[in-house]
């Protein structure tokens, strides 16, 4: 026993010493200059200068689904229309099998709520993606339940 309380006291000092070294290590090496030497500081700006910069357009839509909160969203497409479908995981039944958890929603090109798809589907466990073919045809792939699915354009499922 006596054995045991030697090595796991000299364990935690070990840890101890190890971690309060890497914690002082970032401000030593700013302090003596670690972070490169002027030419190699130069040299970087100079990389980084001509390196492609993203285009980034953060936009936030109000959409709003009467009697619904909207949860997760994990999937949008666009049709040809300009419709949008949001597939989220908004409602609280869990992600068993048989679950009712995920629900996908279409939305007309000014963002106004047109309907749900699918209603009831016993593949909306746990929603991954949704996607549209050049045809417009709706893709539905749900993680909880393992299923794809494929609507028309007239929000019927086919197999």
């Amino acid at each position: 026993m006596k054995r045991f309380h030697i090595m796991l006291s000299v364990s935690v000092v070990g840890v101890t010493i190890v971690v309060g070294a890497l914690a002082l290590l970032p401000r030593q090496a700013r302090s003596q200059g670690l972070a490169g030497s002027p030419e190699q500081q130069a040299d970087q700006a100079a990389l980084e200068a001509n390196y492609p910069k993203m285009e980034i357009t953060d936009q936030y839509l109000h959409l709003s689904i009467p009697g619904q909160t909207m949860g997760q969203t994990v999937g949008v497409a666009q049709n040809s229309r300009g419709h949008l479908f949001v597939y989220s995981r908004s409602q609280n039944q869990g992600v068993a099998r048989g679950g009712r958890a995920a629900m996908l929603w279409e939305f007309d090109e000014n963002y106004k709520f047109v309907k749900e798809w699918g209603p009831n589907n016993y593949a909306e466990s746990f929603a991954h993606v949704v996607r549209v073919d050049k045809s417009d045809n709706v893709w539905q792939v749900d993680e909880g339940s393992g299923m794809v699915v494929k609507y028309n354009p007239e929000a019927q499922s086919v197999f």
